[in-house]
């Protein structure tokens, strides 16, 4: 399936947006957890204060794709990098600690190609956008009549 720019756009935005709200929730339950143990909340807090940031990264990217896609498109790509590093790193520390079950397999599976098809479609994206010919200059005013 090829995707658009806005159902691209679309897609970075719902993850990002979703990606924020699920860190601002997840934020108040690692403060509960710093009660309990301090050590166990302020690693939680630094790992979801990650994914915060890098939701807000998505919702970032979604927003202004056009104009990273024919400016900092490198940007975008290494926004969807590190998602996949942290979906492989996270993981890695889920099976550490507690083992892997296939909830979690299957969460991190399906995040990596998601990862995967966003890679691939922000490339196919700013190949189609360089190899379009370049629109011509109008002159203000002229261009309606």
């Amino acid at each position: 399936m090829k995707e658009s720019l806005g159902s691209l756009r679309a897609f970075f935005c719902l993850i990002g947006g979703l990606g924020v709200l699920g860190g601002f929730v997840t934020m108040l339950g690692c403060l509960a957890v710093m009660a309990l143990a301090p050590v166990v909340g302020v690693s939680l807090l630094i790992w979801v204060a990650i994914n915060l940031v890098l939701s807000m990264a998505y919702l970032y990217c979604g927003i202004k794709l056009p104009t990273l896609l024919d400016t900092k498109v490198d940007f975008v790509l290494k926004v969807i990098m590190v998602s996949l590093a942290m979906s492989v790193v996270g993981l890695g520390v889920t099976a550490l600690l507690s083992g892997l079950t296939t909830q979690v397999t299957g969460q991190t599976a399906f995040s990596i190609l998601i990862s995967l098809y966003l890679l691939n479609s922000v490339k196919r994206l700013k190949a189609e956008r360089a190899n379009r010919a370049p629109v011509e200059e109008e002159q203000p005013g002229f261009s309606r009549f």
